[in-house]
């Protein structure tokens, strides 16, 4: 059996247990269930739609980020992460 590895969050700075010999106890499989079909005119990722901002200003050398905001029936879907994410490759 292997020992728990332990890795840092990139974005958290913190720390996650990650226990890979879970995955051979009964019940540790991955499994998932489709997701439903998506309706284009309820699609908050739709082309064109606008369901997140934040703001990027460059002061020097440094990068100062602000003013991040979802809309409210996107949240919780990784909206804001992809921002940071964005934000960090500039």
């Amino acid at each position: 059996m292997s020992a728990p590895e332990i890795r840092i969050d990139p974005l958290t700075g913190l720390r996650a247990i990650v226990a890979g010999a879970r995955a051979d106890r009964p019940g540790g499989e991955l499994r998932a269930t489709p997701a439903p079909e998506l309706d284009p005119a309820e699609d908050p990722f739709a082309e064109g739609e606008l369901v997140g901002t934040c703001r990027l200003v460059m002061v020097g050398s440094t990068a100062q980020f602000s003013r991040l905001a979802v809309r409210a029936d996107a949240r919780r879907q990784g909206v804001a992460t992809s921002l940071l994410r964005e934000a960090d490759r500039e």
